[in-house]
């Protein structure tokens, strides 16, 4: 995701910044895909809280992502979006496909009722 916001921008990715970045992100990615990814038999919560988390996190990641990259300069879409679309693409994978719907549903309407519109570039 850093690279394809750099590259819109027209922006030099510094290896090093990412490689620090990475280290940065790896041990939370791996802790919240340990305790997602468990079989429900060893599960240390229940399958259908772990949904509802994970449709919380859609939520707050796709509200939050749409928001920045509509109303922000592009420096702070350029900082916050990659981690941002990354965890929203995660947790919608992460999910069932009835949850994963019901989330995506649910930032199309904040969208919405927010009073923005959905626009297409070429419409």
């Amino acid at each position: 995701m850093d690279y394809a916001v750099h590259a819109q921008f027209g922006q030099v990715l510094v290896p090093s910044r990412e490689v620090y970045r990475l280290f940065n992100v790896v041990p939370t990615i791996y802790l919240l895909t340990f305790l997602i990814s468990r079989p429900r038999s060893k599960a240390f919560v229940p399958h259908q809280a772990v949904q509802f988390l994970l449709c919380a996190i859609c939520l707050a990641t796709g509200v939050g992502l749409i928001h920045i990259t509509t109303t922000e300069s592009y420096l702070k879409v350029m900082r916050q979006a990659p981690g941002l679309g990354c965890l929203w693409v995660w947790s919608v994978v992460s999910m069932d496909l009835a949850w994963a719907v019901a989330g995506l549903a649910g930032v199309g309407a904040v969208h919405k009722f927010a009073g923005n519109k959905i626009q297409w570039p070429w419409m």
